[in-house]
């Protein structure tokens, strides 16, 4: 497995990140026969932007499988497809 990320802090209210990660050379079980089972490759990008409303407060938006990849992280179950967050989170 290998992940990429890069952040990038655009001004001083305003961050961005990228991250790509590419999964290979795996193996899982049939969950019938128990016998091994090359899993396919994939790779999934995700991305996310953040403003601070506040010191303590942030607003976002975020994009999982940017790109929309079918992949299996278990054999025979998939996982979603792109999906889009946005939300506003505070710390205290």
């Amino acid at each position: 497995m290998l992940d990429l990320v890069v952040d990038a802090q655009v001004t001083d209210r305003l961050a961005g990140q990228v991250s790509v990660k590419h999964v290979a050379g795996r193996v899982d079980n049939d969950a019938n026969t128990f016998t091994p089972i090359d899993m396919p490759d994939y790779t999934v990008v995700n991305a996310q932007v953040s403003y601070d409303l506040t010191d303590r407060t942030e607003a976002y938006l975020k994009v999982e499988n940017l790109l929309d990849t079918d992949y299996q992280v278990v054999q025979g179950y998939g996982t979603p497809g792109r999906s889009v967050f946005l939300g506003i989170q505070s710390k205290f």
